[in-house]
């Protein structure tokens, strides 16, 4: 199946048998004008056809095999042998079904590949709804943890109940279904370029603790990085891996009380800046673009529990 965009984009989803007879799929993005086929099949559907055909042979074969096996990620195993070969294309409002096949398809096969196409016009319209079905479910759970931490912002009583904050805050990350190694929110004095740090560090047993101290950005690139993008309130996206990352923890345990050291190969960093300090997160794997804007919109919300805090302590 392929779901063409307006802007000559592919999504492809397919289905083969390797030369044991496993059954393979493959997953990835095109451009229609990569190849002829392509652009005649997306042509065909932009002219809303029912139906699209193209010999794939001699150096158009070729140049295709070579496409598939040089997009990074769409195949298991790289494709050895490909025969001569039709590829045919069976049209609905947002794509096509499409196959190949060593014959040319007969009137009768092909009347009802057709009807299978609308199926899939029906098949791919009810996953779009359940796609929205599911963004509207994460915008609600989302909404819903930003307003426990901010409630239990606003119901602090001293400076010490931040600490109950930050818990909330990491907890509700988890509930997110995003569970950093390391979380949490700072204050920065200009001056001093101390941050006044409260993290939440995962456990090897799946739970958590609780790390509270001074941390002065200096003497290490990421820490001078962390404080020079505070200064411009710019995100700040840091990833370490193998000996620099264990260095970065070693030194950091010469300021706060982390124990222990990561046993990751790789881990992401991820800083959010407000105005009084920033929020921040190491991962082990990178972040998607709605997982760094669910942090930014907590960011929101930590800035105002921070400015709480400093009512309180002042």
């Amino acid at each position: 199946i392929a779901i063409f965009k307006d802007n000559g984009k592919m999504e492809v989803w397919s289905i083969s048998h390797d030369k044991d007879d496993n059954t393979v799929t493959a997953v990835g993005a095109f451009n229609a004008d990569q190849h002829p086929l392509w652009t005649e099949f997306y042509d065909k559907w932009k002219n809303k056809e029912e139906t699209g055909s193209f010999y794939l042979t001699g150096k158009a074969k070729e140049s295709y095999v070579a496409i598939l096996n040089n997009t990074k990620g769409y195949l298991i195993e790289p494709i050895e042998q490909f025969p001569d070969i039709y590829a045919l294309s069976y049209f609905f409002d947002e794509g096509a079904i499409w196959g190949f096949s060593l014959e040319p398809q007969q009137e009768p096969d092909k009347q009802i590949l057709k009807k299978f196409a609308a199926v899939f016009n029906l098949t791919y319209r009810r996953y779009l709804d359940f796609l929205k079905a599911e963004a509207q479910a994460r915008e609600a759970r989302m909404e819903a943890s930003l307003e426990r931490v901010r409630a239990k912002a606003m119901a602090m009583h001293s400076s010490e109940d931040l600490m109950d904050t930050i818990n909330l805050f990491y907890h509700e990350v988890e509930v997110l279904s995003i569970t950093p190694r390391r979380c949490g929110v700072s204050l920065i004095n200009r001056d001093t370029r101390i941050a006044e740090l409260s993290t939440m560090i995962a456990t090897e047993g799946g739970g958590s603790r609780v790390v509270i101290g001074n941390l002065s950005l200096t003497g290490h690139p990421i820490l001078e990085g962390v404080y020079d993008s505070w200064i411009t309130q710019k995100d700040f996206f840091p990833v370490l891996s193998g000996h620099a990352l264990r260095e970065y923890y070693r030194f950091l345990s010469k300021q706060v009380d982390l124990i222990d050291y990561p046993t990751d190969e790789k881990q992401f960093g991820y800083y959010f800046a407000f105005p009084e300090g920033f929020v921040f997160a190491w991962t082990e794997s990178e972040l998607k673009e709605e997982e760094l804007q669910i942090f930014r919109k907590f960011t929101s919300v930590l800035s105002l529990t921070h400015r709480r805090y400093k009512d309180l302590k002042e």
